[in-house]
């Protein structure tokens, strides 16, 4: 009986092994990674990514890890840290970008019986977007030796991100012995004027990544008791938007017959208006001009200051109509360029080939665009990139840099210009515009991984350090 039961145990000890052998058989296929699709995306913006088309051929499970593999100089992510969704290990998850630049990152799935896929990568482009806003407060008058309070409560940024805030004295009377604010990196800071006189303070928010423009906010202070100068800014004035306006303040006077210093400001605009402190002529002048950019009631100030005292505020109100004639501006994107992205090693698979990518390269645009108003208006530029995997440093710029993204030939010894479309608009001051498209071409050659590699090119994906691709990584799959 003891014989009898070692024989009927041996098929199944016999079919237990097999088993083993059949989960550690090498050749089971190994999953294939899908990090998505580049990216070009505005600074500030959270970056989603998404390993979706990774899968098996034996339809195992998967699992994921998504890893840093170059960021912009200034960033602090690296490796498997920065992301914001389940740590960067499962099919889909984010990260916030910390600096401008190229961010290179790879996906590789393993399947259930512990197989590893090639890594896949993804390369993410992060351009300027919409900056934080600074706002510095309104206008004050004051008497010296009294602390004026500063406040920046009202500076806001589009992606809803914390600020920072960096208050400067960017301006004091001569015989001021004031160089900075107090409490310069708060949202609210102060500034005892010591002599009479003009301060402006400027203020400059940011959010981490992206810093605003600078706003300002004037301060002027009298010393108490003095018998004020009077300003007068004159009547009422209606005009046309997109015009220039003339203001003239020579009626201001002072009682004691002193030499008067003039300063216009702006109280308030139409919505949609865009105008600032900047579309005066010269805010210091006593005759000066105003340009409203769109139709509406604009509120200007003026005061004037005797050297010891400033006078209080005379408005007037500029009512701008529509304006009665306009031709459209016309506009000229420039000529198609051809860059050289360099070589790409492509592999013979059965009848065809698979070659892997040039790097990005960069070019000038607009460096020959042609741009007219017939009218002279204040002319404003949008470049967009409307086929290919590329984007545009500053798209409000007339001349900027682009880059053209990875570039692919289709098989060794033959060049392959890859084309990049992009758009140039151009708006007048009436919201009239035009536009007009041009091509540019990234020309990647390919060769056999016997020959030598252009040291423009590479022999894989788009990546390394600053976005400069290295040899030694794998291509991508897009």
């Amino acid at each position: 009986m003891a014989n009898r039961t070692s024989i009927l145990l041996l098929p199944a000890l016999l079919f237990g092994a097999c088993n083993g052998d059949k989960k550690s058989d090498k050749g089971n296929q190994a999953p294939v990674a899908d990090a998505g699709p580049n990216q070009s995306v505005a600074a500030a913006s959270t970056v989603t990514l998404s390993g979706s088309g990774s899968y098996d051929p034996e339809g195992d499970p998967l699992s994921f890890t998504w890893t840093f593999d170059s960021v912009p100089d200034g960033s602090a992510l690296a490796g498997e840290t920065g992301f914001t969704i389940n740590g960067g290990d499962e099919v889909a998850t984010a990260f916030t970008p910390d600096a401008l630049g190229t961010y290179v990152i790879s996906l590789m799935v393993t399947d259930g019986v512990g197989n590893n896929s090639t890594p896949d990568r993804t390369l993410v482009e992060v351009v300027t977007g919409d900056a934080p806003v600074a706002n510095a407060g309104e206008d004050q008058t004051a008497t010296t030796g009294t602390a004026v309070s500063l406040d920046g409560t009202e500076s806001f940024d589009p992606m809803g991100r914390d600020l920072g805030y960096t208050w400067e004295l960017a301006k004091a009377p001569e015989g001021s012995a004031l160089t900075k604010v107090k409490n310069a990196s708060s949202s609210t800071a102060q500034l005892t004027p010591d002599v009479a006189g003009l301060y402006v303070v400027a203020l400059v928010v940011d959010n981490g990544l992206l810093s605003s423009e600078a706003d300002t906010a004037v301060i002027r202070a009298s010393i108490e008791d003095t018998e004020a100068p009077i300003a007068v800014a004159g009547e009422d004035i209606t005009g046309m938007d997109c015009t220039t306006i003339t203001l003239n303040g020579t009626e201001s006077s002072d009682p004691d017959g002193a030499e008067l210093s003039f300063l216009w400001d702006l109280q308030s605009r139409p919505d949609g208006s865009a105008a600032s402190t900047g579309s005066f002529g010269n805010r210091t002048e006593a005759i000066t001009t105003f340009f409203p950019d769109v139709a509406g009631d604009y509120v200007i100030s003026l005061s004037v200051f005797d050297g010891e005292t400033w006078s209080l505020p005379d408005e007037l109100t500029i009512t701008a109509n529509e304006r009665t004639y306009n031709s459209a501006p016309t506009v000229f994107p420039g000529t198609t360029q051809s860059a050289n992205a360099g070589d790409a090693i492509c592999e013979e698979v059965g009848y065809s080939y698979i070659c892997a990518y040039c790097d990005p390269v960069s070019i000038k645009l607009g460096t020959d665009a042609i741009i007219r108003d017939a009218d002279d208006d204040p002319i404003t530029v949008n470049w967009t990139v409307i086929s290919g995997a590329a984007s545009v440093a500053d798209a409000d710029r007339l001349i900027t840099d682009a880059q053209l993204g990875s570039s692919q030939p289709i098989e060794p010894d033959a060049c392959e210009a890859n084309e990049y479309r992009f758009e140039l608009t151009v708006t007048d001051c009436t919201g009239a515009s035009a536009s007009a498209q041009v091509s540019h071409n990234a020309i990647c050659c390919g060769i056999t991984s016997g020959d030598d590699v252009e040291d423009s090119g590479t022999t894989g994906t788009p990546g390394g350090d600053g976005g400069t691709g290295s040899g030694d990584v794998d291509a991508p799959t897009k």
